[in-house]
């Protein structure tokens, strides 16, 4: 969820200058610790997720251009076993 104005180019300049000032909640390194192992380990899923979604993107188009809605290697796969292998058998 968004809130309102947090957006917004002032605002974000606005906190920014305050990061220098601000206080710390907690300097106990029971929490800083694994709390910067979980911030380090979900930034390096930024990059490969970034380059997926990429491919993805780079998919849809190609789709749209040609009119192919069923590409990535599902032609001829019929409607019931796409919904098989979401739901498991019938």
């Amino acid at each position: 969820m968004l809130w309102p104005n947090s957006l917004n180019a002032k605002r974000i300049e606005e906190r920014i200058q305050a990061v220098p000032a601000a206080k710390p909640l907690t300097t106990d390194a029971a929490i800083l610790e694994p709390a910067c192992a979980l911030v380090s380990a979900r930034a390096g899923m930024l990059r490969p997720l970034h380059k997926a979604l990429q491919r993805l993107d780079q998919q849809r188009r190609r789709q749209d251009e040609s009119g192919d809605f069923l590409g990535g290697g599902l032609h001829g796969v019929a409607l019931e076993d796409l919904a098989f292998a979401q739901t498991g058998p019938r």
